[in-house]
């Protein structure tokens, strides 16, 4: 594949993704189907390729957000703020990183800074 070819399945990838046409996951898919930008879009837009998740393994998202519901559920936090405030950290800080990864694909960083 030519490396302008390449760029432009690239930015087409990043359009994709930004406004929510596809996942992650749906976009391997397609870029195993397809080898140009205007069938790659086609597809995704049309909604050719299958949007589902290759696994049914949870995003962190679900998985953290099932977990502080069972938490407020039983009366985890003391105060208000204190539930509030296990949220707001994560939406905040881990959310955008790690919110859409299925659980088993977050590796441990294989070196730390300590």
């Amino acid at each position: 594949m030519p490396l302008a070819m390449a760029l432009s399945i690239a930015i087409a990838s990043g359009r994709l993704i930004k406004a929510k046409d596809c996942t992650v996951e749906s976009l391997r898919v397609a870029l195993l189907k397809f080898d140009s930008v205007i069938a790659l879009e086609q597809q995704i837009k049309a909604r050719d390729v299958d949007t589902q998740q290759a696994s049914h393994v949870p995003t962190f998202d679900t998985a953290y957000r099932t977990w502080y519901k069972i938490q407020v559920a039983s009366n985890r936090w003391i105060n208000a703020a204190s539930e509030r405030r296990s949220i707001r950290v994560y939406e905040i800080h881990a959310q955008h990183h790690i919110g859409v990864l299925p659980l088993d694909k977050i590796r441990k960083p294989l070196s730390s800074h300590s």
